[in-house]
């Protein structure tokens, strides 16, 4: 499954609290072992920690990184997985539509 439901044009300020936040039960578990309780405390986390914890994958790192991205700093930054998925799924559209034409050619 996907992580279609999550917005993608939203900006959450450092101090919101990750409780908030519309994220499947593996993520939200996974920020309260974690003890991080707010969007800066996310933001400022490497993935390479996150993805140490015990049942955290590729996954649900992406998903946090979709509406949180990582930040040394601190400061917002620009991530666009959300659009990078939306393109990838638009080429998938268009070449199952190239081979559905392909198979009416070729009966």
């Amino acid at each position: 499954m996907g992580v279609g439901y999550l917005p993608t044009n939203v900006t959450f300020a450092d101090d919101t609290l990750l409780a908030v936040l519309p994220l499947r039960a593996r993520a939200r578990c996974l920020l309260e072992n974690m003890k991080l309780a707010t969007v800066g405390d996310l933001r400022r986390c490497p993935d390479e920690a996150l993805l140490r914890e015990p049942n955290a994958g590729e996954r649900t790192v992406r998903e946090l990184r979709i509406l949180v991205p990582f930040s040394e700093d601190g400061s917002p930054t620009y991530h666009d997985l959300a659009r990078e998925n939306h393109i990838l799924r638009r080429r998938v559209a268009s070449l199952e539509g190239r081979l559905r034409q392909i198979s009416k050619l070729a009966r």
